[in-house]
């Protein structure tokens, strides 16, 4: 878990400390294609991803942990 949370804090710091949820996704895709893709190599077609489920509980535990602030704008994950 720790390396995933500071994954999303830099991807959060390369934006100036604030983000939008879709932008930080993207930019993860971006840097890491193979988090697309399932356990055989097959893109998940099906719902919502498993690696963004994966980075929305990553989130959620950097809100437990005070790494973000709770009050930022809907959809905006800011540093605190």
């Amino acid at each position: 878990m720790e390396d995933n949370i500071a994954a999303v804090e830099l991807m959060i710091e390369s934006y100036g400390g604030s983000a939008p949820r879709r932008t930080v996704h993207d930019k993860l895709k971006e840097h890491f294609p193979c988090a697309i893709t399932g356990l055989r190599g097959r893109p998940l077609l099906a719902g919502t991803p498993e690696w963004i489920r994966r980075v929305d509980q990553v989130r959620r535990e950097m809100c437990k942990r005070g790494d973000l602030d709770e009050s930022a704008p809907h959809g905006i994950w800011r540093l605190r």
